[in-house]
């Protein structure tokens, strides 16, 4: 039998079938390991691994930009405070020691750090912002409690009021505004209040005569004024606000989002179906998350996993489906005006079932669902249609049948146009998407066992494991 030789001119990558019998065209392959595609679809041994930075203990780390840079923030353990380092060009530019760090997250041109400090004796966290100066230096603002809101005004001694502004997730303390009648000792406070933080009367200080938790009334030591102005700090600790806090501080995840611009922060990921988001103060200045900016994502009980703003929507993932959130300011009966966010239905057969791990492909989510990964194709409509999920990995889909979502990373690096999907098993797969050429490849390793995160930073890819920080390196040799 004569033997035939073939010339492969091109390489077109990896091709699994489930059942082992797909008719592979010239140039793809049904196993290839650790070769990566380059333009021309020649083969090429996939980059090396080296260290980025750091050292043991990495929980999280995050990318943003300020100033005329780009910065990795990434927080550690040492098993008994957390340290928050920041990086430039593999150089430490910043780095604090706190109790515990519970999100980081780019907000307008700074990283926005809410965290609790050491050595704290309250029930406080506080919040500070990093963000580069115009020289090119960084800065860290002195760190600050989170907003305290008016939230009721003109209270009687007996208590009432007008309802202003929600409570802060974020603080225990709020304010109430009262009026003297010149006779009054005992002012009846909000039956939340379970301590009095300090007490203006006109705008001076006063020394209070007591208060007594039982029935939350304060009493002065002597009588204010007839139509005097009395501004009170109260503070909240109970099981109500306790659950909705726990709650929050459990939400890992963020996404910014107001409509057509990126003003508030949504937090998700706590396992419910439920998100917050952020407000804007009324009266005063510092972050406020409005206990009232609740929003369920209740087509089904399952849990919120992804969350992208997307055109002027923000799309919700849950295992089971996805909804559009809409913005609509709503006019209330007394001509003020709040945020309004509306839920409208894409799809309720494929959703994301890796809880934090969606990527933004050429400005299309791609999401992993039903063992595979689906690329949302969606316009800038608002109309649901069942054809925006396209499979995009059907070359790979005998290693994705065994992937476990709950251990998945991915990451999209925009300049390369290369998506990554680290599984996280035993052998340290990675599949590798050159989107541009519709090829794809798998690394193995070592080094990509039990990665936590992964993303593009200063042109490479950039992973982040409980050993250190480590990137693909294009100069080092695999």
């Amino acid at each position: 039998m004569a033997e035939k030789i073939f010339t492969v001119d091109k390489f077109f990558g990896l091709n699994e079938a489930a059942d082992g019998t797909t008719e592979l065209k010239l140039g793809e392959a049904s196993k290839m390991e650790n070769f990566y595609i380059t333009d021309d679809y020649n083969l090429k041994t996939r980059p090396g691994i080296r260290r980025y930075a750091g050292s043991e203990g990495y929980l999280r780390a995050w990318t943003f930009f300020s100033g005329k840079h780009e910065y990795l923030a990434a927080v550690r353990s040492d098993g008994e405070a957390q340290q928050l380092e920041v990086y430039r060009n593999r150089q430490l530019v910043y780095e604090s020691k706190e109790t515990e760090y519970y999100n980081v997250f780019p907000y307008n041109g700074k990283i926005c750090i809410l965290f609790w400090p050491l050595n704290e004796t309250g029930n406080d966290f506080l919040v500070k912002f990093i963000a580069e100066n115009p020289d090119g230096s960084v800065y860290a603002q002195d760190a600050e409690i989170p907003y305290c809101p008016l939230v009721l005004s003109d209270c009687a001694p007996s208590g009432g009021g007008k309802e202003i502004e929600p409570r802060n997730i974020l603080s225990r303390y709020y304010y109430v505004e009262c009026v003297g009648d010149g006779v009054a000792v005992d002012f009846v406070l909000p039956s939340d209040a379970v301590d009095v933080q300090n007490v203006f009367v006109d705008g001076e200080k006063v020394e209070l005569n007591g208060f007594s938790e039982d029935t939350h009334t304060l009493t002065f030591r002597e009588a204010p004024r007839e139509n005097a102005q009395i501004k009170i700090c109260c503070g909240v600790w109970n099981d109500d606000f306790q659950t909705v806090r726990n709650r929050f501080l459990n939400m890992p995840y963020t996404e910014l989002f107001n409509g057509a611009t990126d003003t508030r922060v949504f937090f998700y990921g706590d396992g419910s179906n439920l998100c917050y988001y952020s407000g804007t103060p009324a009266h005063g200045v510092g972050f406020y998350v409005p206990a009232f900016n609740e929003l369920a994502v209740d087509f089904s009980s399952s849990p919120i996993t992804g969350m992208v703003r997307h055109y002027s929507r923000l799309l919700a993932y849950k295992p089971d489906g996805v909804d559009a959130i809409t913005y609509e300011p709503v006019t209330l009966e007394d001509g003020s005006v709040i945020a309004g966010f509306y839920l409208r239905p894409v799809n309720r057969d494929y959703g994301n079932e890796a809880p934090g791990q969606i990527a933004l492909v050429n400005n299309h989510p791609r999401t992993f669902s039903h063992s595979s990964i689906y690329e949302w194709r969606i316009s800038s409509s608002n109309y649901r249609d069942e054809r925006y999920a396209k499979c995009v990995s059907q070359k790979v889909s005998k290693t994705l049948a065994a992937a476990d979502p709950a251990k998945i990373a991915v990451c999209d690096d925009d300049v390369s146009k290369t998506y990554y999907v680290f599984l996280n098993d035993e052998s340290g797969t990675v599949l590798v998407n050159r989107y541009d050429l519709e090829v794809w490849s798998i690394y193995r390793s070592k080094l990509t066992t039990n990665v936590l995160q992964a993303f593009p930073f200063e042109g490479k890819v950039v992973f982040l494991r409980e050993g250190g920080l480590y990137c693909f390196d294009p100069d080092r040799n695999f």
